[in-house]
């Protein structure tokens, strides 16, 4: 029962009792100030949390879960130059034999959004990602595994903004092959237009093909979600709505969508004012590899600032985990399961702050439960993690 009470009080959960036993810290061995960090389970079914620590040098670390605990950190990439921000975080994703690829941001040029992104496979020398060498934004990476021997990147890509961020000009969305030797394939020019800077999604689906999900960006300015299937053999088809919310925003909101998998079952959480400016977390699914979702759910009950991800755990129940504002001085994480189309009751997982000083929080299935990472802003900040029993 201590060990319970000073899980319940360091993680400030609302609520917390005996029947909730089974959620306890799980802190990874990160030190004080780490920041822009990613949690994911990769190919070899690990989840693997990452992380970037220094203020130059900076270090990309990383660290694999099990219930034992945390493994010793390792560092994944280190350099002088880096652009380190709480949004657009460093990507590590894992093939089926452990193989790692990392990528992080590095500085390209003079202006605040001049930066390239850096790749490295299995510890092998640095590349860039993308063919453009200008300066411009790129970045918001995302990795999931194609097959044994490659992965997909995602990325968003300044090319055609003429080196202006204030939306003036053009984000792209593009993708490429890495294989485990390096090897990069031909760019993939997945979406001519998209919304500057909410992160990307990628999964990997039962067909084999990689479901990229990302907020697009069209001549009126409605910035509601696409989705869009790379195939194995490297082609990619026609971006499809996920969701005619109709939010009008002449602005990017820093607020990317999620994506899980469970079978032959595709799940999207995304946050949105739609065309009623009411702030909203929904949840759409897709039980045809990607290729036509269903009417939104939703999930949040509350004002809420966004940043979600989502997550299936064991027996396929999706859960989704996103940002509340119950005042204007304090925010909290919060956790809901939906089942057979019935949403649960959320539980709150931690306090933190309100808006993006919060950072993004993650949320992955682990063993018979869920791993949840966050910035803990009241102790410095604090990188935090803790463990959540699904079973029944």
């Amino acid at each position: 029962m201590r060990r319970l009470a000073l899980a319940c009080l360091a993680s400030s959960l609302a609520g917390c009792s005996a029947g909730d036993a089974a959620v306890h810290l799980a802190d990874p061995p990160a030190a004080p100030g780490a920041r822009a960090f990613a949690l994911a389970v990769g190919a070899d079914r690990l989840p693997r949390l990452s992380w970037v620590e220094g203020g130059g040098p900076h270090e990309l670390r990383t660290s694999e879960w099990s219930p034992a605990g945390w493994s010793a950190a390792r560092v994944l990439a280190s350099g002088p130059d880096w652009f380190v921000n709480w949004a657009d975080v460093p990507a590590v994703a894992a093939l089926e034999d452990g193989a790692l690829a990392a990528t992080w941001l590095e500085r390209s040029g003079a202006g605040t959004y001049d930066y390239r992104v850096r790749l490295s496979v299995a510890g092998g020398a640095a590349l860039t990602l993308h063919d453009d060498p200008g300066g411009g934004e790129h970045g918001f990476v995302s990795l999931a595994e194609l097959d044994r021997q490659r992965w997909l990147a995602v990325w968003l890509d300044g090319r055609a903004s003429a080196g202006h961020h204030d939306g003036s000009g053009e984000m792209q969305l593009r993708a490429r092959t890495v294989g485990r030797d390096g090897a990069l394939g031909p760019e993939l020019l997945l979406d001519s237009r998209v919304c500057d800077c909410c992160a990307t999604a990628a999964h990997r689906t039962a067909s084999g093909a990689v479901l990229v999900v990302y907020r697009d960006r069209d001549a009126d300015e409605v910035r509601d979600l696409s989705a869009v299937l790379v195939q194995p053999d490297g082609s990619a088809g026609t971006p499809v709505r996920v969701s005619a919310d109709g939010w009008q925003i002449a602005g990017c909101p820093v607020n990317g969508p999620a994506v899980a998998g469970y079978g032959e079952e595709l799940a999207i959480a995304w946050f949105t004012l739609g065309a009623e400016s009411r702030a909203r977390v929904q949840v759409a699914y897709s039980r045809d590899g990607g290729r036509s979702f269903t009417p939104p759910t939703q999930v949040s009950r509350a004002e809420t600032d966004g940043f979600v991800d989502c997550a299936y755990d064991a027996s396929g129940r999706l859960w989704v985990s996103w940002l509340e504002r119950p005042t204007r001085e304090r925010g909290e994480w919060r956790l809901a399961a939906i089942e057979n189309g019935v949403l649960g009751e959320a539980r709150t997982l931690a306090s933190t702050v309100p808006g993006r000083a919060a950072g993004v929080a993650r949320l992955v299935a682990a063993g018979d439960g869920l791993l949840f990472a966050w910035l803990d802003t009241a102790s410095g900040p604090q990188l935090r993690a803790q463990w959540v029993s699904t079973a029944r």
